[in-house]
């Protein structure tokens, strides 16, 4: 499950060119997913430095992110966890909720919340 939490919610932005602004927008913010089949629901900090954690109800998991081409990219820092990228929405800001698709067809709902 915590694998399918993480591949999902890196989906977080997904279906636009990549541009740097929707990332600013969550560095001391926090961006929240929930998977509306599942009603999992996660919690991503990530950092101007090219990290993140992320917090969920199986648990925490931390790495790097980075953006490669129109994509976000993340690495968990579990040894072997695969590193997985997803299309990056432009133009997101806190108090933005909107809705994607994952990679297995769930709808996730993604909102960027102004604090940690």
């Amino acid at each position: 499950m915590k694998k399918r939490v993480i591949a999902a919610s890196v989906a977080l932005l997904v279906a636009a060119p990549a541009l740097a602004g929707t990332m600013e927008s969550t560095f001391a913010n926090s961006t929240t997913i929930t998977n509306t089949k599942t009603g999992a629901v996660s919690t991503w900090l990530f950092n101007g430095d090219n990290t993140y954690t992320m917090k969920s109800a199986d648990g925490e998991t931390s790495g790097t992110w980075s953006i490669e081409g129109h994509s976000i990219c993340t690495q968990p820092s579990a040894p072997d966890a695969p590193a997985y990228c997803a299309g990056l929405v432009e133009g997101k800001n806190p108090g933005d909720t909107w809705e994607t698709t994952d990679q297995n067809g769930d709808t996730l709902s993604i909102s960027i919340t102004e604090g940690r």
